[in-house]
């Protein structure tokens, strides 16, 4: 057997591929085209993908691994390449990048700060997702990823993805000329999957104008049938219809609006908002748009944070009482503008509801209410229930079916359009092939959801950009109070344009061109095959034993995304669209949620035999708990399948980007069940710290790569033989990865890859105890991962002070420290709070809430008090003559006295306290400052408070210690996650 390890168990260049990942995504409106296909979540830049792949099948640099004919696999490297360097070289230019980001990203942060101008592109090269390889790349890889697999050079490599999800992984796999396998359990996304990575391989870049001519009909079709039930003045074009839901009054039972803002317009140089007058005695309310309007009149609000007020009576109603009116059906909404685009075509402007326009919407709901039972029978309206699940805010405002989703005219739009669709697919089957009509069906039914994505009460009104943003900018059903209405068919016009242009860059892709022939490589015989998506679980793959070369896969990350539960939205739209020629994806009445591999508590409460409030009796079971057990079961099975199609000597590459230990400890222990060594672990910063779905989360920024093996041979070793060892391993990696610039959680991420390896090499590991059935027990991934963040915590906390010093202060202060370092904000999980207070000896409810008052817990979120609040609870005192017990509470009684009393009296306490000159608390304040993002809002000042202060005592008391650098601004990202 060929034993040649991969490159991805010996080098990754991780800084790089972060850098390029980044850049890739840092303009919302040059996404890659995969982002605005179809919505789908939390995709991986396709930079990292493609690296994840090559590495994957390439052989590492050693000169000793054998290949046929005697010869040894680096000979034949040193002979291409010569040197390792070299070799690593052309790696990153087989991917496309073409020169240092890293560097660039460097220059263009200093950049910023002198006002410097580098040109219209300072990287020198294009993204590298843009770059497709030559021929020659994709053939040497085939070369050298058979000589590694011991296959046919000549045949392409096979490289399967277990959860296809948006498709970046099967996609650059089938860029690259591999056979791409993806397997799904969800429709929606298998749906996707086959219009990212298989139809623009298969009709090329000249399909652009079947979908753009029938779609087009499709429009006119549409466009007939909608005539009168939109009003438009003086040739305007629609932007976009602003609404408010309402409910009535408690006192006077007129129908008062729930409005966040009244804002409509909120850019640099446009404000305006909509002024509401009430008429007490009709319940009449009229609008007015205020132009140049102040932010007291565009922050005005009807409703804030579960308390709405009465525009009649001012008086205060909760979120009880409008969750009760929703479901009695009394919701209600009001037309409070019209974002229009005057015949001129100059900027958007705003106006009021005419007449005509409130004729309109009438005749609409009318018209639905009239078509209603002949639509239901043919099966064009999604009547299905709205499920409940993990979040059922839907069902709270009223929202019974998925069709309540939408107000009368929006449902007329999206069922006149279904019902058009199904028209020109008719007409289009005596001009095309079955291949180019099951396409065209795919295309137009994304079309479609577009408009179903951007045209709902769950979609809302953007003024910052004075855009309708789409449903889905969070992940999850977040109820928008005020929301958006497109107008009709200029609403599937929009759907159209945007998938005919996906397709055409999609296309351009997938074809690739051949820089000295001007060939499409799609031209050149077998270069390139369409991948090939299949709706499976991952659990049960239809592939044969030792069939595929490379896995590489993005696994669902625990309870992060309810992939099914949101899909849904898309799903009873798709399937009434895709009946004509694809009805294998239209079988189920909603998205396979039981044989989803997340954790979903909602799923389990009924079987639960516990509350989980209170002490758990012996063999109960919380509902989170049982998720839990599904995950992990459904984790393992599916990578026991890995294992069984993967070749004895190919490798898998596992992307996970989750900071909880527990989701952690599932996957390791599937991983390791299934009969995997981890080998390699790769931290790469992917993920945008500006994103809605990562704000003020803590959330981890840096996807890790794990790299796996098949184990070979039996082993077992105690946990005592190799506590040491992963001590060692995790201390490496911290110390290795935070000089790459990782910071925060992510360096704990990072260390848990060789602590694991380290178990999965001696796998099993006993405790030398038994279990209660007399068992000999194992040790847990789980365990091995606490020690882990023990010693990053130590790790950490020298890093923190000046040179490295490995000086302790005491738990709570350590803590406090490792805190603000590991999760950069003061709220973050409160399960995530215990894990760092183990790591430090600690309790959290016992030590650092109630004792030392350092942390609030509430609703499984923990957030470190300021120091006014530790104060105020009496944590600690002020004035020189107190003790302090801590050395945090020292610190924080400088910072009140200083923020309260000023330099003076915080001189003449640091000088009673003896303070002053002494050394370990000088040594605190640095590593406080070191710690404490020091991040600045849109002032320019600094943003938390704590750092705020600590920069004023640096500068005025310690002025000899050195100000941190400024944070760096240059990896800001937008959002991805509706894309």
């Amino acid at each position: 057997m060929n034993q040649t390890s991969c490159l991805a168990t010996q080098w990754l260049p991780t800084a790089i591929l972060g850098a390029e990942s980044l850049r890739e995504r840092a303009a919302s409106s040059a996404l890659p085209p995969l982002y605005y296909l179809h919505v789908w979540w939390a995709r991986r830049p396709l930079t990292v993908a493609r690296a994840a792949i090559l590495a994957n099948l390439l052989p590492k640099w050693n000169i000793d691994s054998q290949m046929g004919g005697g010869d040894t696999v680096g000979e034949l490297l040193k002979e291409w390449f010569g040197t390792e360097d070299r070799y690593h070289e052309w790696f990153q230019e087989a991917l496309g990048i073409k020169g240092d980001p890293v560097q660039t990203r460097q220059l263009i942060d200093a950049a910023k700060v002198t006002g410097e101008h580098l040109g219209q592109n300072p990287y020198g090269y294009k993204r590298a997702f843009t770059t497709s390889p030559s021929p020659e790349v994709i053939e040497r890889i085939r070369y050298l990823s058979g000589i590694r697999s011991d296959n046919s050079a000549e045949k392409p490599p096979v490289v399967l993805d277990l959860f296809g999800g948006g498709g970046s992984i099967p996609f650059e796999a089938a860029r690259y000329g591999c056979r791409a396998l993806a397997s799904e359990l969800n429709p929606v996304a298998t749906a996707v999957l086959h219009g990212t990575v298989t139809l623009p391989f298969q009709e090329g870049p000249a399909f652009q104008s079947v979908i753009g001519s029938w779609g087009q009909r499709w429009c006119r079709r549409i466009e007939e049938r909608l005539q009168g039930f939109f009003h438009r003045k003086n040739g305007e074009t629609i932007r976009g219809f602003i609404w408010a839901h309402t409910v009535p009054c408690p006192t006077t039972g007129h129908q008062t609006p729930l409005m966040p803002s009244h804002w409509l317009a909120r850019t640099s140089t446009q404000k305006e908002a909509v002024r509401l007058t009430p008429d007490l005695d009709t319940g009449v309310i009229h609008t007015t748009i205020i132009h140049d309007a102040s932010p007291e009149e565009g922050n005005r609000q009807t409703y804030k944070r579960g308390v709405a007020t009465s525009i009649f009576t001012g008086d205060a109603f909760d979120g009880a009482y409008i969750s009760r009116e929703a479901q009695a059906g009394r919701m209600n909404h009001q037309l409070l503008a019209i974002a229009y685009r005057p015949a001129n075509g100059k900027g958007t402007l705003f106006r009021v509801p005419a007449v005509e326009d409130i004729k309109a919407i009438d005749r609409a709901k009318e018209y639905v209410k009239m078509q209603w039972e002949e639509w239901d029978a043919q099966g064009l309206i999604p009547t299905e229930a709205f499920p409940r699940g993990s979040d059922n805010r839907p069902l709270n405002y009223g929202m019974k079916r998925w069709c309540d989703m939408f107000t009368p005219r929006q449902l007329l739009t999206v069922v006149v359009a279904l019902d058009e669709l199904h028209h020109v697919l008719e007409e289009a089957t005596s001009e095309l092939g079955e291949d180019k009509l099951k396409a065209l069906n795919l295309y137009l039914a994304f079309a479609l959801n577009k408009v179903v994505n951007y045209n709902s009460r769950m979609s809302r009104w953007h003024p910052p950009r004075i855009v309708t943003a789409p449903v889905f900018d969070h992940h999850n059903f977040a109820f928008k109070w005020a929301y958006a209405e497109m107008a009709g068919v200029d609403a599937c016009r929009w759907g159209l344009d945007q998938i005919t242009s996906c397709y055409r860059d999609l296309a351009k892709l997938a074809a690739g061109t051949d820089f000295k022939t001007g060939q499409s490589l799609l031209e050149q015989d077998a270069l390139l095959i369409p991948g090939e998506p299949t709706l499976a679980s991952a659990t049960a793959l239809p592939y044969a034993d030792k069939s595929v070369d490379a896995i590489v896969t993005d696994p669902p990350y625990y309870d992060n995304v309810m992939y099914a539960e949101l899909a849904d939205y898309f799903y009873v739209w798709l399937k009434r669209s895709l009946r004509p020629y694809w009805p294998e994806l239209c079988q189920q009445y909603l998205s396979d949620k039981d044989n989803e591999a997340v954790s979903n508590k909602s799923r389990f409460e009924d079987l639960a035999t516990h509350s989980g409030r209170g002490k758990k009796p012996p063999g109960t079971k919380t509902a989170p708990e049982l998720a839990a057990h599904h995950y992990q079961t459904l984790m393992a099975e599916a990578f026991a399948e890995a294992h069984r199609v993967l070749r004895d000597n190919g490798a898998m590459t596992v992307m996970f980007t989750h900071k909880r230990v527990d989701a952690w400890n599932a996957l390791a222990k599937a991983l390791l069940q299934a009969g995997f060594q981890i080998t390699s672990s790769w931290p790469v910063t992917t993920e945008s710290t500006h994103s809605l779905h990562q704000r003020g989360n803590n959330s981890a920024s840096s996807t890790i790569l794990l790299t796996c093996l098949k184990r070979e041979g039996k082993s077992s070793a105690f946990w005592h033989e190799i506590q040491s060892d992963v001590r060692r391993a995790a201390r490496q990696a911290a110390i290795e990865f935070a000089e790459t610039g990782l910071i925060g959680v992510d360096v704990t991420l990072a260390s848990f890859g060789p602590a694991l390896s380290v178990l999965s090499e001696k796998w099993p590991v006993y405790t030398g105890e038994l279990d209660a059935n007399g068992k000999r027990q194992q040790v847990l991934p789980e365990d091995v991962l606490d020690l882990a963040r023990q010693e990053v915590a130590r790790a950490k906390l020298e890093r923190l002070l000046p040179e490295g010093r490995a000086l302790d202060f005491d738990s709570p202060t350590n803590w406090w420290l490792l805190a603000w370092s590991d999760f950069r904000a003061a709220k973050f999980p409160a399960s995530e709070a215990i894990k760092l207070s183990q790591a430090t000896h600690m309790d959290l409810e016992t030590d650092l809430r109630r004792k030392y008052r350092l942390v609030e817990t509430k609703s499984g979120t923990a957030e470190i008090l300021i120091p006014e609040r530790r104060f105020d609870s009496k944590a600690f005192a002020l004035g020189f003559e107190f003790a302090y017990e801590t050395w945090i509470d020292r610190l924080h009684a400088l910072m009140v006295t200083y923020d309260h009393d000023g330099l003076q009296v915080a001189r003449n306490w640091l000088r009673q306290t003896q303070l002053a000159d002494n050394d370990k608390f000088r040594t605190l304040i640095e590593a406080a400052i070191q710690a404490i993002p020091r991040s600045k809002n849109n002032k320019g000042e600094i943003a938390i408070t704590e750092a705020k202060t600590l920069e004023s005592i640096r500068a005025t008391l310690f002025p000899d210690i050195e100000a941190p650098p400024e944070p760096m601004s240059g990896l800001d990202q937008p959002d991805l996650y509706s894309s």
